[in-house]
């Protein structure tokens, strides 16, 4: 956290937010600790930029499966990224750590532009044929935007 906190000055940011993910299954934990049930999403923002739904809580009960259907040993529900998508407004999205594209999947689907980085090709091809996939609002099928 506290390297994060300077590289977020660094940049003029700030952390805004504090957001627990209640995952809502209990993951692995150590044999003398408690079974971790949630993680935190930080919010970095510059001082002008606003939520615009000020009645969103800081607790987000969003189902993680013990199964991947990516394979990727950290993958996360598609649930969380867009979460983060329609409360902060963003346009673009930059995943610096692209995985299975878990969250440009869930940009694509809310109609932002994105940015994912992977350093292992077979998550990359994961992500491209995620990508290749009929986009989804609400549920319901809608065209992709270019």
């Amino acid at each position: 956290m506290p390297t994060l906190m300077i590289a977020a000055d660094t940049l003029g940011a700030q952390i805004a937010s504090v957001a627990v993910w209640d995952k809502e299954w209990i993951g692995v934990g150590p044999l003398n600790g408690l079974r971790q049930r949630y993680e935190l999403v930080l919010h970095l923002a510059k001082s002008d930029h606003a939520i615009a739904d000020r009645s969103a809580p800081d607790i987000w009960p969003i189902q993680w499966a013990s199964q991947r259907p990516s394979g990727h040993e950290s993958e996360k529900p598609i649930g969380l990224p867009a979460k983060c998508i329609s409360l902060t407004g963003a346009k673009m999205i930059l995943d610096p750590f692209m995985g299975s594209g878990t969250t440009l999947r869930a940009a694509k689907d809310a109609g932002c532009r994105a940015i994912g980085i992977e350093i292992e090709e077979r998550y990359c091809e994961i992500a491209a044929r995620r990508l290749e996939q009929e986009v989804f609002a609400w549920g319901e099928p809608v065209e992709a935007k270019p």
